[in-house]
């Protein structure tokens, strides 16, 4: 898919912001964000703009924490699982 080249004055429209189309209107290219808005593309680039070491302890926090929920179900399935054999 390609998009139409930025008018002066505009921001460049890259694929990777997920724009998934731009519709054209009175004033030129109007880009449209399916999907996205404002907070989360400050959010975005917020996470972008962090080092390795930051992305790497964010990692274990998110990790720990599907552990935590994901674990306790888990085991009380397998518990369920066996009680229901004998």
């Amino acid at each position: 898919m390609s998009y139409p080249k930025p008018q002066q004055g505009e921001e460049h429209i890259h694929e990777h912001e997920f724009i998934e189309f731009a519709e054209h209107g009175k004033e030129g290219v109007v880009a449209v964000q399916k999907g996205i808005n404002d907070a989360q593309h400050e959010l975005y680039l917020q996470f972008k703009t962090k080092d390795a070491e930051w992305h790497q302890a964010e990692s274990k926090k998110l990790l720990r924490k599907v552990d935590l929920h994901l674990l306790p179900l888990l085991i009380a399935m397998y518990l369920l699982n066996f009680l229901d054999r004998k």
